[in-house]
């Protein structure tokens, strides 16, 4: 099977979970022309840039994995996050998490969450809509999400992303 990837081994890419101050948790609706995942809902996310050539190993250095998260949010929600704070939740690699994952190529999401405070949120909640290839956005509770079907593994990182951020929070699925 070819590669559906630019990069031979580990694809990264960013995942990023925005909470708002009512606890809820910002997803995207996917375009339904998505190479993965069409018309399902996802946590905002997507591809670290790179320099290497399409076909080589990925490597590391045009932006971080941070960067890449808070850039991923804008061009798919319009949010604009100056200099947070993000959460890092962990890693996720292989085992087909991405249905274009392969023995040639795979994804590993660096995975985030941020609780955007009341002041931004406020600024800039009547600016978010979906964009690139999100076709729409929507605020849900865990208990939402929990009954979603959701893009890649979303979900579980949504699971680890509240239980690093607080273990007894109430934002528990």
């Amino acid at each position: 099977m070819a590669n559906k990837y630019y990069h031979k081994g580990a694809n990264p890419t960013v995942d990023l979970i925005i909470v708002n101050p009512e606890g809820k948790i910002l997803l995207i609706q996917r375009e339904d022309t998505s190479a993965a995942c069409p018309g399902m809902w996802a946590i905002p996310g997507g591809f670290i840039n790179t320099n290497a050539k399409r076909g080589d190993f990925f490597e590391y250095g045009a932006e971080t994995p941070e960067v890449a998260a808070v850039r991923e949010l804008k061009e798919e929600t319009n949010l604009m996050l100056i200099n947070p704070k993000l959460i890092f939740i962990g890693e996720y690699e292989g085992n087909n998490r991405d249905p274009r994952d392969t023995e040639e190529g795979w994804s590993k999401s660096h995975a985030y969450i941020y609780v955007i405070p009341q002041a931004i949120y406020d600024e800039q909640k009547d600016k978010i809509k979906g964009l690139d290839d999100a076709k729409g956005y929507d605020w849900k509770t865990p208990e939402e999400i929990e009954a979603l079907d959701m893009a890649f593994d979303h979900k579980q990182i949504i699971r680890d992303g509240l239980a690093k951020l607080n273990p007894v929070s109430k934002l528990k699925m």
